[in-house]
């Protein structure tokens, strides 16, 4: 029996998203989701504001009993409560806060790149830059690996951490690599691509090690949907409200020393010899790319997964500013993963 005054509320770390068909509930605080029909959502979305009781106003007795059924299933799956108070829960603010310009960044080498790294690790410190990705295409050496970081250990310190993808070759064997990670703090995951065999191995219960045989070659290696890259968190999850979940506050250097959104891009905006990086992502044109949000982009605005999901602007179904993902097989209209073929389209500038 549904008494009178009380209201079902998700928990603030519990957000709807709707999609075409379906909406999910998104757990940003377990990092989970689950799926719900949009009949359900369109009831917790009115019972934000009014006791559950006058909400079921109108349906039948069957219906009453079927929605009372659903709403018990989610708060003993712990996404919402009951509340005579609702007041006292106030939603979760979703207002996208970085006291930095560039929060991530990419720097590509490969064995013929001959551009410095020591200024473009100054530039992403003095731009309050987090996180950097070093990807070396070929195979590498650990002295080259070595050299590396220890630029990186010259800097401020403001590079929390840094991520090394590299081209496998017989020195990068488990025992030196893992002495790495125990001199460089920062180092937070070394990939090993092109390996003969794959492996994992987690050092400290933190810093994972990966062999993959996957081959990295270029820039093309990117813009991947699938249900296994999912980032179920508050700030991807934030971001994605108002940004683009990929190239917001993010930069990158290619393999020839370009400065670009995207080392994937055919447009750059000059080399990293001629200009600073500081100059680069003021530009409106540079800002362009992370405004696209993917309630702007074509399907994505109709998926039910578009907060929880990585967009790709350079690899699109038609090469269109706004068009969907190309490696995306996912239909929101029909709510299945369709296999279709990859159409990788380069769109350079707008």
């Amino acid at each position: 029996m549904i008494k009178d005054n009380v209201y079902i509320k998700l928990f603030a770390c519990c957000i709807l998203v709707k999609g075409a068909k379906r909406a999910t509930i998104v757990d940003i605080q377990r990092h989970d989701y689950m799926f719900v029909p949009l009949g359900i959502s369109e009831i917790l979305e009115e019972g934000k504001s009014r006791p559950i009781e006058e909400v079921l106003q109108g349906y039948n007795a069957a219906d009453v009993a079927n929605i009372t059924k659903y709403l018990d299933h989610l708060i003993t799956r712990e996404y919402a409560f009951r509340t005579t108070e609702p007041e006292l829960y106030p939603r979760l603010s979703l207002e996208w806060k970085n006291s930095s310009l560039i929060s991530n960044a990419i720097i590509d080498f490969d064995y013929h790149s001959d551009y410095p790294v020591e200024p473009i690790i100054d530039q992403l410190e003095k731009l309050g830059c987090e996180t950097v990705q070093v990807r070396y295409f070929d195979a590498a050496c650990i002295l080259w690996v070595s050299q590396l970081l220890s630029t990186f250990a010259r800097g401020m310190g403001k590079i929390r951490n840094i991520q090394l993808v590299l081209g496998y070759s017989r020195e990068m064997d488990k025992s030196s690599l893992i002495r790495l990670m125990q001199k460089h703090e920062r180092l937070t995951e070394i990939i090993i691509h092109s390996a003969p065999e794959e492996s994992l191995l987690i050092h400290q219960k933190r810093y994972p090690l990966r062999f993959i045989k996957q081959e990295i070659k270029d820039e093309s290696h990117c813009g991947f949907v699938s249900p296994k890259y999912f980032r179920i968190n508050a700030p991807f999850f934030i971001e994605s409200q108002h940004f683009n979940s990929c190239l917001n506050a993010k930069v990158s250097v290619d393999k020839n020393g370009m400065i670009k959104n995207c080392p994937a891009m055919d447009s750059t905006y000059g080399h990293v010899n001629d200009l600073s990086i500081d100059d680069v992502v003021i530009r409106q044109d540079y800002l362009d790319w992370g405004n696209i949000s993917k309630d702007q982009v074509e399907g994505c605005s109709d998926c039910e997964f578009r907060y929880i999901c990585s967009d790709c602007r350079v690899f699109t179904k038609t090469g269109g500013r706004y068009a969907k993902p190309a490696s995306c097989t996912y239909n929101p209209y029909t709510m299945s993963w369709e296999q279709e073929p990859v159409i990788k389209e380069k769109q350079g500038a707008f």
